[in-house]
């Protein structure tokens, strides 16, 4: 709640940019596939059996090569 939503947003999308042009600027390996590690988790206690809602599911991806 301390946390600025926009200030946060702004900068993960900074610091995304600049892991993106750091990958562009490196020399080719290649025409190998991206390997993106996909890894999910559901939040504990999340769920509302009462209200019926469903858990909250996290699902996170990165460039691996990052």
């Amino acid at each position: 709640m301390r946390l600025a939503p926009e200030a946060l947003s702004q900068a993960l999308t900074t610091w995304i940019q600049v892991l993106h042009d750091r990958k562009a600027q490196a020399p080719a390996e290649g025409n190998e596939p991206r390997k993106i590690a996909v890894d999910g988790k559901t939040l504990r206690r999340s769920a509302d059996h009462a209200t019926e809602k469903t858990p909250f599911h996290l699902v996170s991806a990165w460039d691996s090569e990052l």
